[in-house]
């Protein structure tokens, strides 16, 4: 990745029913629970997805212009034995609607409780045997290891009307190419994930607030700075950004009405919780190492 990303830090998933969505999201697909909150303001859970990324759930807008099982992007994660993964979601009644056969690669696509896809994937070598893309890492601090039925986050797909110019505006914003064809692209979303962006999804209206939007991937940085030049320099305006004791968030929307954003984290200070999350510790931790190490 180019310098300040270190990769989808967070993909974030509204619903009118955070609470319920995230435990089918711990209790289906076994993905660690690190929090959760649920007031008058705010409801969620956050999950960890494996690497330096979270599945986070959070509150739609009742006045959201796009219908809540209207995701354009889905969340695929990666599994050792498809199979099983099938058979561990079809006890809960949960059925794949849609199965495709890729180059070494097997996915199977679900649908969550509010009717909005996730994937798993299986790679394959010729010989047959497993062959994971790459490691999801260590168990997170505190020996907080993922379940049985996934490895982690593998890739997100991203729907849109007009692949160019969604591939164009994401180059531009600094991710970097791994494969393009005629009709699709895709991008490195860091070492363990990659960004197929997709013909197909709905035409959406422009949003006005960023919990309008059922789905969105945000990307990991450091030097928020940095971001907010490149996407200047391309000719855009973000949607919104927002600063709190943990760190600077900003949302933009791609030429295709898709929401995304950013993040950067601050470093651990004693004095303020919000800095001391331990996949804001750990993301920390493997990114010093890579640019120690010349990454």
């Amino acid at each position: 990745m180019r310098t300040g990303i270190q990769g989808v830090g967070w993909f974030l998933r509204r619903s009118s029913d955070p609470m319920r969505l995230g435990a089918f999201y711990e209790g289906r697909l076994g993905l660690p629970r690190l929090r959760s909150w649920d007031t008058a303001e705010s409801s969620g859970v956050m999950l960890w997805a494996g690497n330096c990324a979270v599945l986070e759930t959070n509150r739609l807008s009742t006045d959201s212009a796009v219908d809540q099982a209207s995701s354009q992007c889905i969340p695929v994660f990666l599994t050792a034995d498809l199979c099983k993964a099938e058979r561990d979601l079809g006890t809960a009644g949960v059925k794949p609607v849609h199965e495709h056969h890729g180059r070494q690669v097997v996915t199977l696509l679900f649908p969550d409780p509010d009717g909005n896809l996730f994937g798993i994937d299986q790679h394959e070598t010729p010989s047959g045997s497993n062959a994971g893309r790459t490691s999801h890492g260590a168990p997170l601090p505190g020996e907080i290891h993922m379940g049985q039925t996934v490895q982690g986050l593998s890739r997100v797909i991203h729907k849109t009307t007009d692949v160019a110019a969604e591939t164009a505006f994401l180059r531009g914003l600094g991710l970097a190419d791994l494969e393009t064809s005629a009709t699709s692209s895709r991008l490195l979303l860091g070492e363990s994930c990659i960004l197929d962006i997709e013909p197909g999804g709905e035409g959406l209206p422009p949003i006005s607030e960023r919990t309008m939007m059922p789905d969105a991937w945000i990307l990991r940085v450091y030097g928020i700075d940095c971001l907010r030049d490149r996407l200047a320099r391309i000719g855009k305006r973000g949607l919104s950004q927002h600063e709190f004791p943990g760190g600077s968030l900003d949302y933009v929307l791609t030429p295709d009405n898709r929401l995304i954003g950013w993040q950067e984290r601050k470093p651990y200070d004693p004095d303020i919780v919000t800095t001391q999350l331990i996949e804001d510790l750990q993301a920390r931790s493997l990114w010093c190492r890579t640019e120690q190490d010349g990454g």
